[in-house]
């Protein structure tokens, strides 16, 4: 089984980082999908509102938030995950082997 090299101080605080960024920002692309059509935008020229628009009214769109959301989750837990999921942080604790 691979093991990672130890990490310094610095490592773990920028990967946490990276993980709680990107969960956010997941969380945040799907809650703007469920409340966009709520916000009541009128249609005008500026760009922030056309965006708003699509986003309240076009499905594809939608769709395609909601699957971004899900791949930047799976994207936080897969390559930014806690260091409780680490193998060799669990061995090195003195539990048993996972082999």
């Amino acid at each position: 089984m691979y093991r990672r090299p130890p990490q310094g101080p610095l490592a773990r605080w920028f990967r946490r980082w990276l993980y709680r960024l990107t969960l956010l920002v997941a969380a945040a692309l799907g809650g703007f999908v469920v409340i966009a059509p709520y916000l009541g935008f009128e249609p005008g020229p500026e760009l922030e509102t056309r965006i708003c628009l699509l986003f309240a009214h076009d499905d594809l769109v939608r769709k395609t938030a909601v699957i971004s959301a899900l791949g930047l989750w799976t994207t936080a837990v897969v390559f930014f995950r806690p260091r409780y999921y680490d193998y060799a942080w669990w061995e090195t604790q003195r539990h048993a082997p996972l082999d």
